[in-house]
């Protein structure tokens, strides 16, 4: 039985406009997490900490949004999933507001907190809801197009934070993504029809999708590679400034690795389409070769550059591959397995930040990159398996 509803003809644009509004949150949402990366130094300077410690700010929000996540789904009952996502849209922008305006690293650090709440939510409920609001032939292109607002923002959101932080000061760049949230608060509270839950999770029906082999792969494969970015992504500001990056030229530099990441999202698509094992390995490899090649290329810019922008093109597939694999998985059990796919993509991310600001502040940039290049590279390789 399908869980979409058929949309009636003359509420069919309305419908997509809800799907991109969701989408609009989804971009907001992964833009919000991943803006301290291009404004670490900044951030750590006015706040009066260590670049290690103000790591904390990407290393917290995925901590929070590994517990959230399963919580809210279970939690989240028979209530109403269009106040659910729009809730949870409202605290994102309440989240940069804060951040924004902190004068001390525990005071942003709990803005980092709500919006780990955040987290955990949208990315259990949003391509679930996308998929409802929309014909049953069409769910699949709604989840794209909403995962793809969480790819866009993996890529977009640093090089525009960056952008915004040089021009305006890295307050004033919260302060933006924090409107945006607003925007995408009133469109989603506004479009989305009233959607009653459509199953009711429980625990059980949480770790019944862990016993999917093909799932547990995945898992396994996400949480090598993302911890593996996540130790050298995360602290790509301090590694391009080592090498005598200018600060003009970092902000270009990671544009392109947007628009790379743009390039990504739609290569991820037609591979998933052709095998979703290999796009899903495929992703991988790219972003372990790529951290290591960036590393040992410290006297080549050009070549540490190229391999910067594959990098951003194998991240901004990445989790669009992950999608279509646990939805070929578990098609049953969409918003159980997205649950689970958001606690360890975000506990992934928390970990690796954490290992990358342990290695800098011991050991230098180039020992969190050197992790997370292997890490990167097992996981390619416990993808590759065949279920």
């Amino acid at each position: 039985m399908s869980n979409s509803i058929a949309p009636p003809a003359e509420s069919f644009s309305r419908r997509w406009t809800a799907v991109c509004a969701i989408a609009l949150g989804t971009f907001v949402m992964v833009t919000s997490e991943f803006l301290p990366v291009g404004l670490l130094g900044s951030i750590a300077q006015d706040v009066g900490a260590s670049e290690g410690r103000t790591g904390l700010l990407l290393s917290v929000p995925g901590l929070v949004a590994a517990i959230s996540a399963p919580a809210f789904a279970i939690f989240a009952g028979r209530l109403d999933r269009r106040m659910v996502l729009s809730g949870l849209t409202l605290s994102i922008a309440l989240s940069d507001l804060v951040v924004a305006h902190s004068v001390h690293l525990w005071m942003a650090l709990a803005g980092r907190v709500l919006l780990g709440l955040a987290l955990g939510g949208v990315w259990t409920f949003a391509a679930a809801i996308g998929r409802r609001l929309v014909s049953q032939d069409d769910g699949n292109r709604a989840a794209a197009i909403i995962m793809g607002g969480i790819s866009v923002g993996t890529v977009l959101g640093v090089p525009l934070g960056t952008m915004a932080g040089g021009l305006m000061g890295w307050r004033a760049a919260f302060d933006c993504v924090a409107l945006l949230a607003l925007i995408a608060f009133v469109l989603q509270a506004m479009i989305i029809p009233p959607l009653e839950a459509s199953e009711r999770l429980t625990m059980k029906s949480m770790t019944g999708v862990l016993g999917i082999p093909a799932i547990r792969i995945g898992f396994l494969a996400t949480a090598l590679v993302v911890a593996g970015h996540f130790s050298a992504y995360a602290y790509l500001e301090p590694f391009l400034a080592a090498r005598g990056v200018s600060g003009a030229m970092m902000a270009w530099l990671l544009a392109g690795y947007g628009l790379a990441g743009l390039i990504g999202v739609w290569l991820g698509t037609w591979a998933s389409s052709v095998s979703p094992r290999w796009a899903l390995a495929g992703a991988m490899l790219v972003i372990g070769l790529a951290i290591a090649t960036a590393l040992s290329a410290e006297a080549q810019p050009a070549m540490a550059a190229a391999t910067i922008l594959a990098w951003g093109a194998a991240f901004g597939a990445l989790p669009l591959c992950l999608q279509v694999w646990t939805l070929r998985a578990a098609p049953r059990n969409f918003e159980a397995s997205s649950a689970l796919t958001n606690t360890v993509f975000q506990s992934s991310v928390a970990i690796g930040a954490l290992v990358g600001g342990l290695s800098i502040d011991h050991g230098g940039v180039g020992k969190a990159w050197m992790i997370g290049s292997g890490l990167a590279l097992t996981g390619a390789l416990v993808a590759s398996r065949k279920p």
